[in-house]
Parts: structure tokens; C-alpha cells; sequence
């Protein structure tokens, strides 16, 4: 997912530039960094979360974040809102592992191989 925006903090280079923004790492506070675990995904858009509940849980491990914003298909949160998945023209990309994610990752694997 993160290699779809236009810049990226983690390797200081810009991506491929094909949604807008950048990708920023977490700031040092009171969050361990990274992120690890399992948290809700909510603001659930579009085909790849057909049959999945409204805060369903995923498994995520980054240090890094999109901004949550027009291109967003679902959100989740760490100490902020941040872009859990984006979708943009024929373009999606997961923040979290769905391979990972249980139940609600296979749906999800299964949506976008009937897409």
C-alpha cells in the first residue's frame, strides 16, 4: 500500500505516485512504534470489504502511516486515524496483513480475487 503514495519518509524517496501524499512514520510518544497487533478497521468503503462487519479486526505491524483522507477505504487507529486500506481507480492496498487477519483477511483475499 505504501509504495502507491507519492512520498515515502521511510526510505526518503518518492513512490509511485499514484495517490497523493506521503507516508510518515508514527511520532515517538506514548505508543510503542511499531505498531503491533490486532486493532479495528472502521469506515469500511468498496468491494474489497463486501460481507465484512464495521470494525472488524486485523492484524497490523508498521511503523509508518498514510494519512486518513479522500482515498481511504477503511481507517483504523493508533494514537490517531491513519488509511488501514486505499483504494484509488483500479488500485487497492492494505496497511494490515490480511493473510494475518483471520476470518475477515481471507474475505478479504477473496473479494479482490473476484474483482
Amino acid at each position: 500500500m505504501q509504495l502507491f503514495y507519492s512520498f515515502l519518509e521511510e526510505s526518503d524517496e518518492p513512490g509511485l505516485k499514484i495517490v497523493p501524499g506521503s507516508v510518515d512514520r508514527f511520532p515517538s510518544g506514548t505508543l510503542p512504534v511499531p505498531n503491533m497487533g490486532w486493532s479495528r478497521a472502521t469506515s469500511l468503503k468498496g468491494p474489497l470489504f463486501k460481507g465484512i462487519d464495521e470494525g472488524e479486526w486485523f492484524y497490523f505491524v508498521h511503523s509508518f502511516r498514510a494519512p486518513a483522507d479522500e482515498n481511504a477505504i477503511a481507517l483504523s487507529n493508533y494514537g490517531e486515524t491513519f488509511t488501514a486500506a486505499v483504494g484509488r481507480d483500479n488500485f487497492f492496498g492494505c496497511q494490515f496483513h490480511p493473510e494475518k487477519s483471520g476470518e475477515a483477511g481471507s474475505r478479504l483475499l477473496k473479494n479482490f480475487l473476484e474483482l
